[in-house]
Parts: C-alpha cells; sequence; structure tokens
C-alpha cells in the first residue's frame, strides 16, 4: 500500500512538472504575439487557459484525495502541501500570460513601441528562463535552484525599473493609453517572476527545508 502511496506522490510532482511546461509554453506565446501583433496567436493562449485550469482542478483534486484516503504525516504531507501551494501559483502564472495576450489582442497593429522592443524582449527571456529553471527544479526537487530563481527574479526587477524610467521620460512622446498598456504587461511580467520565486520557495518545503513564507505576495492580479 505505501509502495503504491508513494508512487501517486510522484505522479502528482510529475503533474506539476507538466502543468508548469504548459505555463511555460502559454508566456512565451503571449511574449510572441505581443511583439508580432499576432492575434491569433493570442487568441490560442486565451482559449488554452481552461486546459490549464482543468488540469489544476483534476491535481487538486488528486492531492485532496490522498489526504482522505493516506492520512500523510511527516515529508508526505509536505509533498502534498507544497503541490497544493504550487498549483496554485501555476494557476496564476497562466492567468498573468493571458493578461499579456488579452492585451495584445486588443492592439492587431502592435502597441509596444519600437524603442521598448528590446527591452520588452529581455524580459520575455528572463520569464522562460524563470519558469524554465521552476520546472526543472520541481522536477528535482532541488532547493538550491531557489538561489538561481531568485538571481533572475532580480533581473527581472532591474528590467521593469528600466521599462517604467523609459515611460517616465519627459521626452518619451508615448501616448497615454501605450504608457498604461506598458506598464501593465510590464507589472504582469514582474507578478510572473514573483509567482516563479514562490514555486522556488514551495519546492523547497516539498524537498524538507525551510517553511512556507506567508507573507510572500503570492495573490492574484486582477483577479
Amino acid at each position: 500500500m505505501r509502495t503504491a502511496f508513494h508512487f501517486e506522490l510522484a505522479q502528482l510532482v510529475d503533474q506539476l512538472a507538466t502543468v508548469t511546461g504548459l505555463v511555460d509554453v502559454a508566456m512565451a506565446r503571449a511574449t510572441t504575439a505581443l511583439l508580432a501583433a499576432d492575434v491569433p496567436l493570442a487568441e490560442r493562449v486565451i482559449g488554452d487557459e481552461p486546459v490549464i485550469d482543468e488540469l489544476l482542478r483534476k491535481l487538486d483534486n488528486h492531492a485532496v484525495t490522498l489526504v482522505a484516503r493516506q492520512q500523510p504525516v511527516a515529508r508526505d504531507l509536505r509533498t502534498i502541501v507544497a503541490a497544493l501551494r504550487i498549483a496554485t501559483d501555476l494557476g496564476r502564472m497562466a492567468r498573468l500570460s493571458v493578461h499579456i495576450a488579452e492585451i495584445a489582442r486588443q492592439h492587431p497593429d502592435g502597441t509596444v513601441p519600437s524603442a521598448l522592443r528590446d527591452t520588452i524582449v529581455h524580459i520575455g527571456d528572463v520569464a522562460q528562463l524563470l519558469v524554465g529553471r521552476a520546472k526543472l527544479a520541481i522536477r528535482t526537487r532541488n532547493p538550491a535552484m531557489a538561489t538561481e530563481l531568485r538571481r533572475a527574479d532580480d533581473e527581472m526587477d532591474h528590467l521593469q525599473e528600466v521599462l517604467y524610467w523609459s515611460l517616465l521620460a519627459g521626452d518619451s512622446g508615448y501616448p497615454t493609453s501605450t504608457a498604461i498598456d506598458v506598464t501593465l504587461i510590464g507589472r504582469c511580467y514582474e507578478r510572473y517572476a514573483d509567482h516563479a520565486v514562490a514555486l522556488a520557495e514551495h519546492i523547497a518545503y516539498l524537498a524538507g527545508v525551510g517553511e512556507f513564507d506567508e507573507t510572500h505576495p503570492s495573490r492574484p492580479l486582477a483577479g
């Protein structure tokens, strides 16, 4: 019975890694749609969100069933609790990808000024790096990956400052609507990175080191 239970726990972690991969794809597509003004691709990101939501719902049910049926303790309980926390962050990361795709859909002629494209490209690259490392950390249960994720998050914070100062420059000449949209885009990427770092904290807990930081800002953006 315990062998079967531990097999199911391993399946739970594999499911998390699978969803992380889908979240990775969603953000990559949202970034491409934004920069290329690709409305069909933006629609695809938006349309794929229910698939991720359904996988997360099944994962949640799986975890709750394991608790009810097996009454796990110690390390096994840590695994399930961490899995539920990770699933919550993944759901919010998927929603942030959709926010970016929705902005891209609203502007078929493009919304990112040419002078800011390189910064957005770099921000998108860091977002991909973060979620890629998070996926690896989940599969390997390697708490040391948290340090790498925090370092990448610091780079994201720096890029946000660059983006915002570019928008605030007195001679930028950007229309108000463009400035608002780009600010929201930057905020979405920033929150995405925050959730990726939260994943690292949960992975450390899953691995049996550290405790959950209840003060971490793991909350949704605009619902």
